[in-house]
């Protein structure tokens, strides 16, 4: 037998016993703003099931990276999450051949609000989720082998050779990798709360946070920090502490089984 529950997502935020996330995030420029990570070989999705979340608020329409593993070189397994111009979300995927996969929502985010994102691979299947509400699923081909890189992660934008493009304008926020594909369920009992450090599955947790401090912060038991800039060391492409916001409270209607 099953029901339909009209669940809100505030409501489920507030069974979760967990504090809520920190309430900061990054503010990129758009023009040369850039956050790294070094290489870690767990960082790379390869082609199994995973799951990338975030808040984020774009302030334009335009082409911008907001993660990304070795797309600007092109390595095989590379791997980004992106807005098209029209403001959409999407995931490519370099596969082992030296293709590139792609997937486009067609959902608009670049709306000037913030909105939780996540990004759910299953398979060769990948899920669209934002603000915890589902908003498509569509199919990646030709992914080939599990493929990696030694490239670091690149957050807000991309760079190569001292050349900034695709930069991020906006705010970003509580970037979580997980290493199995998360449901619904998940995703909005966690999106505005902390998750324990050794939640099974947790690869890296970047809260963004922490003001005017130059590391980058991984909140997961793997430690994988980051810094703002293209350097360790302040520089001119850090970018600025910003505040938190918030997207409406909307209501999710999910059917689950007795």
């Amino acid at each position: 037998m099953k029901k339909t529950f009209l669940l809100i997502i505030a409501l489920l935020s507030l069974l979760s016993l967990n504090a809520q996330i920190e309430k900061s995030g990054l503010l990129f420029d758009g023009i040369d703003d850039i956050a790294i990570v070094p290489d870690k070989y767990n960082l790379n999705v390869r082609k199994g099931d995973f799951t990338i979340e975030f808040w984020m608020r774009s302030d334009t329409l335009d082409t911008q990276y907001i993660l990304s593993k070795g797309m600007s070189t092109y390595h095989q397994g590379g791997y980004g999450i992106w807005l098209s111009a029209s403001g959409n979300i999407g995931y490519s995927y370099i596969t082992s051949g030296g293709g590139q996969t792609s997937a486009n929502s067609n959902f608009n985010v670049s709306d000037g609000s913030c909105h939780h994102i996540a990004i759910v691979v299953q398979a060769a299947l990948i899920n669209f989720y934002v603000d915890g509400v589902f908003v498509t699923s569509k199919s990646l081909y030709n992914l080939g082998s599990n493929n990696v890189n030694t490239d670091s992660v690149r957050i807000g934008g991309e760079v190569s050779n001292s050349f900034y493009y695709f930069n991020f304008k906006g705010l970003l926020k509580d970037i979580r990798i997980w290493n199995y594909a998360r449901d619904q369920f998940a995703i909005l009992k966690y999106m505005r709360k902390s998750v324990p450090s050794n939640a099974s599955g947790l690869v890296a947790n970047w809260s963004m946070g922490g003001g005017a401090k130059q590391q980058i912060k991984d909140l997961s038991s793997n430690a994988y920090h980051g810094y703002k800039g293209n350097t360790p060391q302040q520089d001119g492409h850090d970018p600025l502490s910003g505040m938190d916001c918030f997207s409406a409270i909307r209501p999710v209607s999910i059917t689950v089984p007795f």
